[in-house]
C-alpha cells in the first residue's frame, strides 16, 4: 500500500465528504462515493485515476475501509 501525505489542514472543509486523491492532492470531492466515481473506478484497460476516502465528520473518529483483493 502506498502512503498518501495530504495536509490535514485542508481536510476540515471536506468534513463528511468523499474525496479523491491523486499525487498527494485532492482532485475531486462529493457527498457520495458515486459523485467521484469517475476518478476512482477503473476498468481492465484503464486503472483508477485516484484513490478515495471519506473525511470524518467533526468530532467523529476515523473511518476504516477495506476491500477484497
Amino acid at each position: 500500500m502506498k502512503k498518501v501525505n495530504v495536509s490535514v489542514e485542508k481536510l476540515p472543509r471536506f468534513s463528511g465528504k468523499w474525496v479523491a486523491i491523486k499525487n498527494e492532492r485532492i482532485i475531486a470531492f462529493g457527498e457520495s462515493l458515486e459523485d467521484i466515481s469517475e476518478f476512482v473506478v477503473g476498468t481492465k484497460k484503464h486503472p483508477p485515476k485516484a484513490g478515495a476516502f471519506r473525511v470524518p465528520e467533526k468530532r467523529k473518529g476515523p473511518y476504516i475501509f477495506s476491500s477484497p483483493r
